[in-house]
């Protein structure tokens, strides 16, 4: 109960300090809010219905899933790109 209190206050702070500075989409933030929400109760009603063990095996299919993504994007930004001013044969003047 003292984390959640924690939580909600980081987050109302939060937004009263963007709205002040008008960094936030009152329609977009409504939507977002009402599809998680949604999202949230379909989701609890549906894991009431599964086993544990298809749960944990899902979960962890899930975080396999998003550790391939977050390997492939960190190899995609270290890996060296061409650059466009160098003095190689296809760029010097005939």
């Amino acid at each position: 109960m003292g984390s959640l209190v924690v939580v909600i206050s980081g987050a109302i702070s939060g937004l009263v300090s963007h709205l002040r500075g008008r960094h936030v989409r009152s329609g977009i933030g409504v939507v977002f809010g009402a599809l998680g929400t949604g999202g949230a109760v379909l989701a609890a009603d549906v894991s009431g219905l599964l086993d544990d063990a298809v749960l944990l095996t899902l979960f962890s299919a899930l975080l396999m899933v998003v550790a391939a993504a977050m390997i492939v994007n960190n190899t995609r930004r270290r890996s060296p790109r061409p650059s466009s001013n160098h003095d190689g044969p296809e760029n010097r003047p005939v």
